[in-house]
């Protein structure tokens, strides 16, 4: 076990972090559009559903936009 560990580097746990928050999102958003909210809770829902689709926009920006080509750059000049 302690050797599995060794071998996890940063990449691997943003790229784990990254694939399960997508997943909840999509889930949420999906639990969101089948069920009926209560009128009473309607706005706090709303309002969670907005900060959790930003988080998403937030994770796919990093992997298709400027951020993840600047830390592969700062990886290649590591090496």
């Amino acid at each position: 076990m302690t050797e599995f560990l060794k071998k996890i580097t940063k990449q691997d746990i943003r790229n784990t972090l990254a694939v399960a928050w997508t997943a909840l999102s999509f889930i949420f958003l999906f639990k969101l559009l089948t069920r009926e909210i209560p009128a009473g809770n309607k706005d706090v829902v709303m309002t969670i559903a907005g900060v959790v689709i930003g988080q998403l926009v937030v994770v796919i920006a990093f992997y298709f936009g400027q951020s993840k080509s600047e830390v592969d750059k700062g990886k290649n000049n590591e090496e």
